[in-house]
Parts: structure tokens; C-alpha cells; sequence
């Protein structure tokens, strides 16, 4: 199940045309809860976006997250085909660049209710 994608395990190849609710697909999340790591947005990451070597020997890519090189974009979005639909793939940009296929995550522990 972990190596296959289709239209029912997350929202990409503009199937539905848009983006789509936070557990729209919540039949295939993680053994560990998490949902939607594939598809529907890529997501910022705080990693400046480097050649992996580069990154290994120079660790310039923990600088300061104030300045504006590309930063690492992971997971693909609601408009992108299957190949990069996937945490694994890395994209990039600007971080002064904004777009509808462009989001972030925001983790947190659980919180009881209120």
C-alpha cells in the first residue's frame, strides 16, 4: 500500500481541480497519524535549498530563516503528476514566492480540549 498512489490516497494530477480539506483521505494516514504528506500543497520546509553534497560537507543550509534564498519544497501538489507527489521528491523556490500549490505545515502536540 506504501508504494502505490491513486485518486483515492491523496489529491494530485488536478483530479479534483482545486485543494482539498486537511483528512480528506484520512483511510490512508500513517501508522504514526499523520495525513496528507503527498499531494494537495507542497509544503515549505526550513532546509535553504542546496546540492546534497553541498549540504552534507557545509551546513550552510541552517542559516538564518530571515533571508531569502530558495528554501526546500516537499510533497507535491493537487496540480502535479504522480512522480512528484511524494514527501521523497524536493522542489524549491524563493521564499517571496507565493502560489495556490504552495503551503506549510504547522505541527503540534496534542492538545486536550478545552
Amino acid at each position: 500500500l506504501g508504494d502505490e498512489i491513486t485518486d483515492k490516497h491523496c489529491n494530485y494530477s488536478l483530479y479534483i481541480g482545486d485543494t482539498t480539506a486537511v483528512g480528506s483521505y484520512s483511510d490512508f494516514d500513517s501508522p504514526y497519524g499523520c495525513q496528507d504528506m503527498a499531494g494537495n500543497v507542497w509544503e515549505w520546509m526550513r532546509s535553504v535549498y542546496a546540492d546534497y553534497k553541498q549540504q552534507k560537507h557545509h551546513r550552510e543550509w541552517m542559516r538564518d530563516i530571515s533571508d531569502t534564498d530558495a528554501r526546500v519544497l516537499r510533497g507535491g501538489s493537487f496540480d502535479n503528476n504522480d512522480y512528484h507527489v511524494r514527501c521523497a521528491y524536493r522542489g524549491y523556490n524563493n521564499i517571496t514566492f507565493h502560489y495556490n500549490s504552495i503551503g506549510f505545515r504547522v505541527c503540534v502536540p496534542h492538545l486536550p480540549p478545552l
